[in-house]
This record gives structure tokens, C-alpha cells and sequence, in this order.
């Protein structure tokens, strides 16, 4: 279930994520917002988990989602801690993200919280 203040292209993006088991957490503003602690947030912040097989799953959701120029990025860019790439433009702007800070990503995603 996702919240009804995202858009529809969100809302399709992260259906697509998850028909096409992409390993992912939001984070940023609106993970803030589901403990309680609302804020304004422009973006909408995806950790994606960077590893070949998640990237590929990744680069078929992107291109089901519409994204054609998915089809000209090299998949080892969602292989790697440190990446960000930006879909869109705020206030639906969506960041893709390979790592957060110095968080460990198998640490983050112990302790995820479906929502």
C-alpha cells in the first residue's frame, strides 16, 4: 500500500518496482513523514539495493515505466555504492540511490518497515 499523497507516475513507478521484484526502500523525506515526523519533501528518494541482478530488474521497470533512455546507461551504474540518478523534476521528482550516507545497505535493509 502506498500513500495516497504520491503521484500517479509514482505510484505506477513503484508498482512496476514491485511486479518486477526490484529490491528498494524509500527514503529521505517521506520515510521521515511514515514515522510520524511530517516535512516538505520535492522528491521522492528510492535506496536502490546495487547488485547486478536488481539493476537489471531496475533497468525493465525504468523502460516498462517509459523511460527509453534507460536503454543508453550501463548497467554497473546501479552495481555500485554512490550512485544517484534523477527521474523527472520536482515536485515529482524521483532519486534513484545505490547508498545512504555510510550506511551498510545489507544493515538498512534488515531493518526495513513495510508500510
Amino acid at each position: 500500500m502506498f500513500p495516497s499523497s504520491l503521484s500517479e507516475d509514482m505510484l505506477d513507478l513503484l508498482r512496476l518496482l514491485q511486479k518486477n521484484e526490484v529490491e528498494f526502500l524509500v527514503c529521505g523525506g517521506h520515510a521521515v513523514c511514515f514515522y510520524g515526523f511530517p516535512r516538505m519533501t520535492m522528491d521522492f528518494d528510492l535506496l536502490i539495493k546495487p547488485n547486478a541482478v536488481n539493476a537489471e530488474r531496475l533497468m525493465q521497470s525504468l523502460l516498462e515505466f517509459g523511460f527509453g533512455a534507460v536503454k543508453e546507461l550501463k548497467k554497473e551504474l546501479f552495481c555500485q555504492r554512490g550512485t544517484v540518478f534523477t527521474l523527472g523534476a520536482q515536485p515529482n521528482q524521483i532519486d534513484l540511490l545505490t547508498s545512504v550516507s555510510s550506511q551498510n545497505e545489507e544493515e538498512v535493509f534488515s531493518h526495513q518497515v513495510l508500510g
